[in-house]
């Protein structure tokens, strides 16, 4: 992962700052398996690709965004 710092530091604050997370236990170049699932992957294709409800009735109010709780 890339980082970066705003305000832009000087170049010892930047190390300070590197050498911080590291003794953290922060591994900024680790990649995290479940971000490149396959399950995640389908499901984010599935949510972009759902077809809005037809239009020939009416929502309930319960499911419109904004509703109140029951």
């Amino acid at each position: 992962m890339e980082l970066e710092l705003v305000p832009q530091p000087s170049e010892p604050e930047r190390t300070a700052v590197l050498t911080a997370i590291a003794a953290a236990g922060v591994d900024l170049d680790a990649h995290d398996d479940a971000y490149r699932s396959a399950w995640r992957r389908a499901g984010l294709v599935e949510g972009v690709r759902r077809q809005p409800p037809p239009v020939s009735y009416a929502l309930s109010p319960r499911s419109m965004r904004g509703a109140l709780r029951a």
